[in-house]
């Protein structure tokens, strides 16, 4: 099957970017199996058994599709609304939230029950990742881990911020820069610049490939408070596909990802207090191993060939 990925964003990517690692994993993975992949994206370099063309825009989209292409998955850039829009069959995989989206004359899949039901789908398939990047560390280093574009509002840095202190807790911050904590009004207003001044703060800036496995497997436990929802959390699989446990909101897709003995959920200060109480005796082997039983590449990549395969014998995907 000739399979053609869409996607804004740097394909290959590396450090920070959550969609666009997906599609790269996905893309390898699908070349690994013997199909033959292109991916289309506005910055590309270069992926081994994956033909890359990059565009400017989704205006260039039509003519950069090869004829040969069998089915056409989108990620990002543009997502077609009608059979029309786009003269071979496709499938469409929004990475974010929106509102009034129209899914009736088009192929939809995403990415959590929480994400089909926001967007009024029912199709899921989950995000994810190849286990051999993560590992489980036998002697965690007692700091928690945030994890996140940490200057975006919704992460709620700030939250973190206040628990770590009142806690006295000592925190990993990665996934950006301190100074970047001044570039946004509601973080800055927030005063979380200077509220992170002191030794229990360390930024490790954008990080990715064996820093970052070492950083999430070497966490005492991932701390995720997010208050605006999010459809799918990879960052969460990460910590989960490494053995580390996971403190984060009851928000959004966060429930489906963080089950019994993966961590646990908490609004108040008080059931924060009492996570960190049970959280040390978890089995961060079953943590991964549970996480590999649902979030590998291997099985996120059977469920969007099984898509691909319903769309292509007529099948109406939603």
């Amino acid at each position: 099957m000739h399979i053609v990925l869409v996607s804004s964003g740097p394909i290959p990517c590396f450090g920070y970017g959550g969609r666009e690692r997906i599609v790269q994993w996905h893309a390898s993975e699908l070349a690994e199996r013997g199909h033959r992949v292109t991916v289309i994206a506005d910055k590309t370099g270069t992926l081994p058994g994956v033909e890359l063309i990059r565009i400017d825009g989704a205006a260039q989209l039509r003519e950069a599709i090869p004829d040969s292409a069998d089915i056409v998955n989108f990620h990002g850039m543009t997502y077609p609304r009608h059979a029309d829009d786009l003269p071979k069959p496709f499938l469409n995989t929004p990475h974010n939230l929106y509102d009034n989206l129209d899914i009736s004359n088009a192929n939809w899949n995403f990415l959590s029950d929480f994400h089909a039901q926001y967007q009024g789908g029912k199709t899921v398939v989950r995000n994810g990742l190849p286990p051999e990047d993560y590992r489980v560390s036998e002697n965690n280093n007692g700091r928690l881990l945030f994890f996140s574009g940490f200057s975006r509002p919704g992460k709620n840095i700030t939250r973190a911020i206040d628990l770590t202190k009142r806690f006295d807790l000592k925190l990993d911050i990665a996934g950006g820069h301190r100074w970047s904590l001044l570039t946004r009004s509601v973080v800055r207003k927030e005063g979380a610049f200077f509220r992170t001044l002191g030794p229990r703060f360390q930024f490790h800036g954008i990080i990715g490939g064996e820093r970052k496995a070492r950083m999430f497997a070497d966490a005492r436990a991932l701390i995720f408070p997010i208050r605006v929802p999010e459809p799918g959390a990879t960052v969460v699989v990460e910590a989960l596909m490494s053995g580390t446990p996971v403190l984060g909101t009851p928000l959004a897709v966060v429930p489906e990802l963080v089950k019994d003995g993966d961590g646990f959920l908490f609004e108040t200060d008080q059931q924060f207090a009492e996570a960190l109480e049970s959280i040390d005796g978890l089995d961060r082997h079953a943590i991964r191993e549970r996480a590999i039983a649902r979030f590998s590449v291997q099985q996120m990549t059977d469920g969007y060939l099984d898509l691909y395969q319903r769309i292509l014998d007529g099948e109406r995907i939603g």
